[in-house]
């Protein structure tokens, strides 16, 4: 790498951690791509390459995507995110978030670094009060100030640093996992399974007992972390008696008198139950007095983090000029302010406050649609068709589904203002007509749940969670984002980004609408994903696992519990020009279909594929197109490419075809399936080993009827029955030599009525077949 680069890079006012953590990101990639922002608010997105994006001032939205990337967001207050591979990420000043980044530094600055259940994380605050959440086998490192830092994992190494830090473990979670305070006066929470604290120096508090953040809306509804009482059996290393306190849930104990403390060898220990202990290191037991403990409810200590309220609303995007940040309320537990709070100018996003003025600029106000009071919000200078409201759901994630038709906006005239109320809530736009209010461009719903129904507005977020979702966009560009679990993400009207990320997820791209064909953009994520491109020009990006790429006619739709089931059809048409941008021949598969509607045949023996530069281009057929970004035809073969065609008359590529139609069907090359779907149909295989399928259903008695196989190989191919309600078996079937064909005839029983049958196969000696030529399902 260059070494300019490493010289460019002012660290005069970083710490040693933050400097050398830096450094050590700059020398780890290999292939470069550099990408820089401005000294205004920037969206940059890495490749799937190994990146360097630099976000410079302003408040930036920087994401690496997959590869080994390292980010900068420089001055101002920025949003992070790494993906996937090892990346390396630097807040800088400003007060920032960082998700996804295996090694982060927050900087100067209030930062906001979540880590995850797929690797081990670093996450250094640096100067400032951090919020730091580690997820099992992380090191949480908090730097100068009042940090607060989450383990929710087990084996998690929190080290405070100097300030008056909280060091917690949240639920039932934190195996093995290690606090240290360090200096300050700082709280240890371990709630469960064998925590080793270190308090250091200062006045401690070590509190056990039920988590102090089930207080916390944010970890009630972001976390779901049910509340239990401590058990396990953790260890104090340092506890002092001239200044250090256990705090004791009331729940456990209300008195010291409860309290069984024994010495065992050089070390106390405090048993709360049979399946709790707390053991002190190098400390007498007949020195402990009623002084070195308090019991109390967990909410005494919640004060401790209630002015990371700050770094939660930061997390959900507060902005104002330029895009900085605006804090409006003060902490969780905290009395509400009522004042005026002006953004000025620029494209802003925030929290709307009691009474609010966005300034000049694009603005959306963000309120929350759960929990809360019903006070009136009032914004003071709300411009419809350039500002936004934004609604965010966020119900009880055990479970609950999001239901619209709890949500009813109405929107009425009071004097000069307009109200907007939703779901009891009432927010006041001071000096605007009703008649100029657009409910369908002027809101939009960030939703977070496993399912939802019933929201036609524009412009929608809808965020999954760590389990099995199924999401749907709507008549607005629409944003899904389907996070951990194996999600089923369906786009709407209009251009949609659909977001697998982790999981084997299934992305399918919306309807087309009255103004014409979507552009939608699919990204699988991690995990062997399915994405189904729509009409219109779709970009897929499959990402990291084996991926299914479907092009053509597909169109898909949720049904059952839950909408778990994921039922695909093959029934619009229309033109597309698709572009996929990381087909991996060795693992991807690209699957087309192609139907034609009426009396066209169809005919793909000469199907049309181009080189351009490093590109392959398939031209299936007229407005019908799909390009292959980075792929040499070559890598094309049966293995990883097939066909689905529909229609009449249908000849085959080389490839392995899926044939389905009447009249003349010809597979071609490649292992084809063929089903004639009226009677007296011709089929003919081709070379490869080739499925006859003959598919009855109650509706069409017609659908076996008398259909003929032109090329039957004895040593390779063979005929198979799909049956619904109907009943067939091998002893069933007539086989019959006449003349130099094979004649099959059976009568299929569906209930109802019986349907004879005939297949002939041409120049096939009918000693040659046994019932391993047949398949019945």
């Amino acid at each position: 790498m260059p070494s300019t680069m490493l010289d460019s890079t002012d660290n005069s006012s970083k710490t040693s951690d933050e400097t050398s953590a830096q450094t050590q990101f700059l020398y780890s990639a290999d292939t470069i791509l550099s990408q820089s922002g401005t000294e205004g608010a920037d969206a940059i997105e890495g490749t799937d390459g190994n990146d360097f994006l630099y976000g410079l001032g302003g408040s930036d939205l920087l994401s690496g995507n997959a590869g080994d990337d390292f980010i900068d967001g420089g001055a101002g207050h920025d949003s992070i995110r790494g993906g996937s591979g090892n990346d390396q990420a630097y807040g800088g000043e400003g007060n920032d978030q960082i998700t996804n980044s295996e090694k982060a530094v927050g900087g100067a600055g209030n930062d906001m670094l979540i880590g995850n259940v797929d690797a081990s994380y670093t996450l250094i605050g640096g100067a400032g009060r951090d919020w730091i959440e580690g997820y099992g086998n992380d090191t949480l490192r908090g730097g100068s100030d009042n940090d607060v830092l989450i383990s929710l994992g087990n084996q998690d190494k929190a080290l405070g640093g100097t300030g008056d830090d909280a060091l917690l473990v949240v639920g039932s979670l934190g195996q093995g996992t290690h606090l240290w305070g360090g200096d300050g006066n700082d709280l240890l929470a371990g709630n469960h399974n064998d925590q080793l604290l270190f308090g250091g120096s200062g006045s401690d508090t070590f509190f056990f007992g039920a988590n102090v953040l089930n207080r916390d809306l944010y970890f009630t509804l972001e976390k779901g972390t049910d509340i239990s009482i401590s058990s396990g059996h953790d260890r104090i290393v340092d506890f002092e008696l001239d200044k250090d306190v256990i705090s004791i849930d009331n729940q456990i104990a209300s008195d010291f008198s409860e309290l069984t403390i024994d010495q065992v060898g050089m070390t106390t220990v405090i048993t709360l139950s049979e399946d709790s202990t707390i053991t002190l290191n190098s400390t007498d037991a007949t020195s402990l007095t009623s002084a070195h403990f308090s019991f109390n409810d967990a909410i005494v200590h919640s004060g401790m983090v209630s002015y990371s309220q700050n770094a939660i609303d930061r997390f959900l995007a507060f902005r104002s000029t330029d895009n900085q940040f605006v804090e409006t309320q003060s902490g969780i537990s905290g009395p509400r302010e009522f004042r005026y709070t002006d953004a000025g100018d620029g494209n802003d996003a925030r929290f709307a406050s009691d009474v609010s003025t966005g300034g000049l600029g694009e603005d959306t106000f963000v309120f929350n649609v759960e929990g809360g009071d019903n006070s009136p919000q009032y914004i003071t200078d709300f411009q419809p068709g350039i500002d936004h409201l934004r609604f965010n759901a966020d119900p009880d994630l055990e479970g609950l589904n999001v239901d619209a038709s709890s949500y009813a906006i109405d929107v009425t005239q009071d004097g000069d203002n307009t109200i907007v109320s939703l779901n009891g809530k009432e927010t006041v736009l001071m000096g605007v007509d009703a008649s100029d209010f657009s409910i369908e461009r002027d809101i939009s719903f960030n939703i977070s749940a496993p399912q939802y129904s019933g929201l036609p507005q524009q412009n929608n977020v809808f965020v999954g969670g760590s389990g099995d979702d199924a999401l749907n966009g709507y008549d607005g560009n629409d944003r899904l984002s389907g996070g951990r679990g194996d999600d089923i993400l369906i786009g709407g009207e209009h251009g949609d980004v659909l977001k697998g990320e982790d999981g084997n997820d299934i992305l399918v791209a919306g309807p087309d609408n009255s103004s014409g064909y979507n552009n939608d953009i699919l990204n699988g994520g991690n995990g062997d994903d399915q994405l189904y491109a729509g009409l219109g020009s779709d970009t897929l990006t499959g990402g990291q696992g084996a991926d299914t790429f479907y092009i053509g006619d597909w169109n898909a739709s949720t049904t059952g519990v839950g909408n778990t089931e994921f039922i695909v059809t093959t029934w619009r048409s229309g033109d597309y020009d698709h572009t996929i941008r990381d087909f991996n021949a060795t693992e991807d598969a690209l699957v087309i279909s192609h139907r034609v509607f009426g009396t066209q045949d169809i005919d793909l023996s000469s199907l049309q594929f181009a080189q351009s530069g490093s590109d392959t281009v398939i031209d299936i057929a007229e407005g019908h197109s799909v390009t292959l970004l980075n792929t040499d035809i070559s890598e094309l073969t049966s293995a990883n490419t097939e066909f689905f065609l529909n229609g009449n008359n249908v000849v085959g590529t080389d490839f392995n075809d899926h044939i389905e139609g009447s009249g003349v069907l010809d597979g071609g090359k490649g292992n084809d399936t063929l089903q004639g779907i009226w009677s007296n149909d011709l089929l003919t295989g081709g070379e490869g080993s080739d499925i006859f399928m003959f598919h009855h259903t109650t509706q069409f008695e017609n659908d076996i009827g008398h259909d003929t196989i032109t090329d039957f190989d004895v040593n390779e191919d063979f005929i198979a029955f799909k049956l619904h309600e109907a009943t067939l078996d091998y002893s069933q079937l007539q086989i019959s030599q006449q003349g130099t064909d094979t004649v099959i005839e059976a009568t299929v029983d569906n209930a109802s009525n019986e349907e004879p049958f005939t297949i002939t196969l041409s120049n096939t000696d009918a000693a040659y077949l046994t019932e391993d030529h047949f398949i019945f399902g």
